[in-house]
Protein backbone atom coordinates (compact mmCIF):
# COMPACT_ATOMS: atom_id res chain seq x y z
CA UNK A 1 0.00 0.00 0.00
CA UNK A 2 1.55 3.29 -1.19
CA UNK A 3 -0.55 6.43 -1.25
CA UNK A 4 1.48 10.04 -2.35
CA UNK A 5 -1.29 12.08 -1.69
CA UNK A 6 -4.00 12.69 1.06
CA UNK A 7 -7.11 12.30 -0.63
CA UNK A 8 -8.67 14.38 2.13
CA UNK A 9 -6.38 17.58 1.73
CA UNK A 10 -4.00 16.05 -1.27
CA UNK A 11 -1.04 16.57 0.75
CA UNK A 12 1.98 14.04 1.32
CA UNK A 13 1.34 10.80 2.93
CA UNK A 14 4.63 9.02 4.00
CA UNK A 15 3.94 5.43 4.92
CA UNK A 16 4.52 4.81 9.17
CA UNK A 17 4.41 1.78 11.39
CA UNK A 18 1.66 1.42 13.74
CA UNK A 19 0.81 -1.01 16.54
CA UNK A 20 -2.39 -2.83 17.10
CA UNK A 21 -3.05 -3.34 20.59
CA UNK A 22 -6.09 -5.49 20.05
CA UNK A 23 -4.28 -7.90 17.54
CA UNK A 24 -0.84 -7.63 19.41
CA UNK A 25 0.98 -7.02 16.21
CA UNK A 26 2.41 -4.28 14.11
CA UNK A 27 1.00 -2.91 10.69
CA UNK A 28 2.08 -0.40 8.28
CA UNK A 29 -0.30 2.67 7.20
CA UNK A 30 0.39 6.33 5.33
CA UNK A 31 -0.72 9.16 7.39
CA UNK A 32 -0.58 12.87 5.66
CA UNK A 33 1.78 15.42 7.08
CA UNK A 34 -0.25 18.31 6.81
CA UNK A 35 -4.17 17.27 7.99
CA UNK A 36 -2.55 14.22 10.22
CA UNK A 37 -5.27 11.62 7.99
CA UNK A 38 -4.15 8.24 8.53
CA UNK A 39 -4.99 5.55 6.02
CA UNK A 40 -4.83 1.82 5.85
CA UNK A 41 -6.01 -1.02 4.19
CA UNK A 42 -9.13 -1.39 6.99
CA UNK A 43 -9.94 2.28 6.60
CA UNK A 44 -10.34 2.18 2.70
CA UNK A 45 -12.22 -1.32 2.62
CA UNK A 46 -14.62 0.47 5.06
CA UNK A 47 -15.03 3.55 2.79
CA UNK A 48 -15.14 2.31 0.10
CA UNK A 49 -17.84 -0.24 1.16
CA UNK A 50 -21.51 0.03 -0.20
CA UNK A 51 -23.41 1.62 2.44
CA UNK A 52 -27.39 0.79 1.58
CA UNK A 53 -30.33 3.52 2.16
CA UNK A 54 -32.31 2.83 4.40
CA UNK A 55 -36.07 2.06 3.44
CA UNK A 56 -38.59 4.92 4.07
CA UNK A 57 -41.03 4.83 6.99
CA UNK A 58 -44.54 4.26 6.89
CA UNK A 59 -44.70 8.29 7.88
CA UNK A 60 -42.33 9.08 5.07
CA UNK A 61 -44.57 7.19 2.48
CA UNK A 62 -47.75 8.33 3.85
CA UNK A 63 -46.48 12.54 3.69
CA UNK A 64 -44.96 12.19 0.19
CA UNK A 65 -48.08 10.72 -0.89
CA UNK A 66 -50.19 13.89 0.98
CA UNK A 67 -47.75 16.34 0.53
CA UNK A 68 -49.99 18.83 -0.89
CA UNK A 69 -52.81 18.44 2.58
CA UNK A 70 -49.88 18.96 4.78
CA UNK A 71 -48.74 22.42 2.86
CA UNK A 72 -52.20 23.61 3.28
CA UNK A 73 -52.57 22.35 6.44
CA UNK A 74 -49.28 24.21 7.88
CA UNK A 75 -50.38 27.48 5.63
CA UNK A 76 -53.78 27.66 7.24
CA UNK A 77 -52.20 27.31 10.86
CA UNK A 78 -50.00 29.71 10.27
CA UNK A 79 -52.92 32.34 9.02
CA UNK A 80 -54.64 31.25 11.94
CA UNK A 81 -57.64 29.10 10.26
Amino acid sequence: MQYNKCPKCQGLCLKERYYSVQDNEFFYACRCINCGNIIDEIIMENRNRRIETPKPTYMQIYYAENKEYWVERRKNKEHGL
